[in-house]
Formats: C-alpha cells, structure tokens, sequence
C-alpha cells in the first residue's frame, strides 16, 4: 500500500537555481483544460502558483516547448540588463515546468502577497502576414540601454 502511495506521488523537483517546484493537486479545470497545479517555493517562500496543462491537449505541437524556453532565456536576459531600475516579474518568465505542458495560469507573489497573475484563454495556430514583421517606414533603430541610460542617469 506505502508503495502504490509513493509510486502515485510525484516528488518535488528542485532545480538549480534553488526553486522548488511541487505538484499540490491534479484534475483542475482552468478554461477548457485540464491541469495539474504547482506551487513554486524559493527560500520555502511561496513565489509562484502555475496550472500546467498538458501538451497533448492544448494543439499545439511538442517542438514548441523549445521556443518557450528561448522566450525565458531572452526574458530573463533582457530583465538582468535593466537591473535595478525596473523590475518585473510580468518580464521574469519560468518555463521549468514545460517538458509537462504549458501554463495556462500563473499567480505570482511578492512579500507573502499576489502581486499579479496571468491566464490564457484560447490556444490557436494561425498564419501571420509577413507585413506584420516589418518596421514601418520612417522609424529609425536605437539601443534601449542607452535610452534608458539617458534617462536614469
């Protein structure tokens, strides 16, 4: 009986950057999918709560894992470039979670309070005109650290 108990629970994971990832409750509906819930603790400090639905059943292909973790590695980056001047957690993403699907409902916490949250209500795959991409004429190209060094300093 402990065996089938044990072999049931899924064991916190913890990653290298000390967070500890911890699958609290499985079957909740958030829109149209069904998830598992996270509780994401850094320091035992409630940091993060995350409804993961499966890839299987959001549409959307398995490759896309990869871009969700170059979007968090470019996200990150561009937060530590600002330094101190802004921070966001909107900008700090977290994808550890995504070889188990993606999020489709974060609640962050601050100081032991929510302190904002997000949730996605449609999942689509559609084709973009290319026109969409391009940079209207008549702007001109600027480094946003030396805007922003102009401006705080």
């Amino acid at each position: 009986m402990m065996k089938m108990m044990n072999d049931k629970m899924i064991p916190p994971q913890q990653n290298s950057d000390d967070k500890i990832y911890l699958r609290v409750n499985t079957g909740e509906k958030i829109g149209s999918w069904v998830c598992d819930k996270y509780n994401v603790t850094e320091n035992k400090t409630l940091i993060r709560e995350v409804w993961i639905a499966d890839w299987n059943y959001t549409g959307l292909k398995l490759d896309y894992k990869n871009v969700l973790k170059s979007l968090e590695k470019f996200f990150n980056y561009f937060t530590e470039q600002l330094g101190d001047k802004v921070k966001s957690q909107s900008l700090n993403l977290d994808f550890s979670l995504a070889d188990k699907g993606i999020p489709v409902k974060t609640i962050h916490y601050a100081n032991g309070e929510e302190n904002g949250s997000s949730i996605i209500k449609e999942i689509k795959e559609e084709e973009l005109p290319y026109s969409l991409f391009m940079v209207p004429s008549g702007f001109t190209k600027d480094n946003l650290f030396d805007l922003q060094n102009d401006f705080g300093n």
